[in-house]
């Protein structure tokens, strides 16, 4: 009895691993077919992705032609000519995919010359600055002119020294000394208005003059300032004075007229300006 009841647990035992090995089985059947299925699915997938990409791409190529066409249309109405236009395009792959990075349109005639204008306006401006530069100062060295006939026998000279007879040193000059007799008429420079008539200690009797533009005339080592007085309207070439000796610091050069010229406050060389 012990016996066939070992014989049928056994027999029992090997049925139940015959059928776990079955249902084992059709698992595995069934993961199998699954995993083929899910591999079919994906390269469908994957083939209409790429399918749609390259239509994309042909799209994309085929607008940017259409709206190079359209470009070329209408710059080619606008400069008046039949000639086509050329669009650069540069065109590089990247990440598979058809990226267009530069595009640019030659400028048209209209353009060129506008640019060529303003360039000839800047020089044409420029040149007018310098001619008028120079016309303003020619102008100011003819508004002057010699206020007494005589040679000039000592000149400006405020950069280097120049000996003196009377004091016996060497001293700047800030002005130029014409020689001339005494009581030889001394006419004003250019005209103007007499600003001051006064006896300098260092160069005597003395009239100033004003002018246009900042410049004002000097007459130094005078003999007779009683000709005009302070506030008068002088015109170029208008007696003002006479020629002396009462400098005290050229009175070793006999008589002259010590002449200087102001500019904006400054000295300057009177020969620079008369004529």
């Amino acid at each position: 009895m012990a016996k066939e009841n070992k014989v049928k647990h056994t027999n029992n035992n090997n049925e139940s691993k015959r059928w776990i090995s079955v249902i084992g089985f059709f698992i595995s059947v069934t993961l199998l077919a699954f995993a083929i299925f899910l591999s079919i699915k994906q390269e469908k997938v994957d083939r209409l992705a790429s399918t749609k990409e390259y239509e994309f791409s042909n799209y994309t190529l085929s607008t940017s032609s259409e709206i190079n066409t359209r470009i070329n249309s209408v710059l080619s109405d606008e400069i008046g000519s039949n000639a086509p236009i050329v669009i650069n395009e540069t065109i590089e792959e990247q990440d598979n995919n058809m990226v267009i990075i530069e595009e640019s349109a030659p400028k048209s005639n209209n353009e060129k010359n506008e640019e060529d204008e303003n360039k000839n306006d800047y020089s044409n401006q420029a040149e007018d600055k310098i001619n008028n530069q120079e016309i303003k100062e020619e102008s100011e060295k003819k508004q002057f002119i010699k206020p007494v006939e005589g040679d000039i026998y000592k000149d400006y000279s405020m950069d280097s020294l120049v000996y003196s007879d009377t004091l016996q040193e060497w001293v700047t000059h800030r002005g130029i000394d014409i020689q001339a007799n005494a009581s030889d008429e001394v006419k004003a420079s250019a005209s103007g208005t007499v600003k001051s008539i006064k006896n300098d200690p260092r160069y005597g009797w003395s009239i100033t003059i004003e002018h246009n533009d900042g410049f004002s005339t000097v007459y130094t080592c005078l003999r007779e300032v009683n000709i005009v007085k302070e506030g008068d309207k002088i015109e170029q070439g208008e007696v003002i004075a006479k020629v002396g000796n009462s400098g005290v610091f050229e009175s070793a050069d006999g008589s002259h007229l010590h002449f200087e010229m102001i500019k904006d406050g400054g000295y300057i060389n009177p020969e620079m300006y008369i004529k």
